[in-house]
């Protein structure tokens, strides 16, 4: 009997127990979701605080670009999206295209000439920027496929043949928006693996 009892007081101790901690989470429930929103409104006064110095870190990077293209002779026109397309050598193999496999060398830069990124072993140690989980393979990737180059690099591929080189003024709106910076990638496309059909 007094087992039972025991039993049955342990058990009303842990529903008043549950009961407690389900009030607790209703009311943490409740703060969270008031912070939640109180986060929410600030990002959206914030982001809106932020268009205007987009507008301004936009137009500056459009400077640094303009200079940049009178400073190196490059008359070019962009193209529809913004990309300065320079081939140096055409190629001969088939143009790449939209689902097309490709494999590239690349060597990337801001405009300053400080290299970015590269698969390329000879320019990563003549710029002193060895990287040592870099295996200097061509890369290759489906075009089309989002993740494995920006917006910019894949247009300018589809200019491209196989065996061809070319260099390409990325802006930010086709490469990284959101760090308002141009890059230069010198490209060398290897190989273009049509699909089987």
């Amino acid at each position: 009997m007094l087992m039972m009892l025991y039993a049955n007081r342990v058990i009303i101790d842990e529903y008043r127990n549950i009961i407690v901690t389900q009030n607790q989470m209703k009311k943490a429930g409740k703060l969270i979701l008031f912070g939640l929103l109180i986060i929410a409104l600030s990002q959206l006064l914030f982001v809106g605080c932020l268009e205007e110095d987009n507008k301004d870190y936009y137009a500056e990077e459009m400077k640094l670009l303009q200079q940049f293209l009178e400073q190196n002779d490059i008359t070019v026109e962009p193209t529809a999206s913004g990309l300065y397309f320079l081939p140096d050598d055409t190629g001969t193999g088939e143009y790449a295209e939209i689902g097309d496999s490709v494999s590239i060398y690349y060597a990337g830069y801001y405009l300053t000439g400080y290299l970015v990124a590269t698969n390329i072993e000879s320019v990563a140690i003549d710029h002193e920027r060895e990287d040592y989980f870099t295996d200097y393979t061509p890369l290759t990737f489906k075009l089309g496929e989002e993740g494995y180059v920006v917006e910019g690099i894949e247009e300018g591929l589809t200019y491209m043949r196989e065996g061809g080189t070319a260099t390409m003024i990325i802006p930010s709106p086709i490469a990284i928006p959101e760090i308002y910076t141009t890059f230069l990638y010198d490209i060398e496309l290897i190989e273009v693996i049509k699909p089987s059909k």
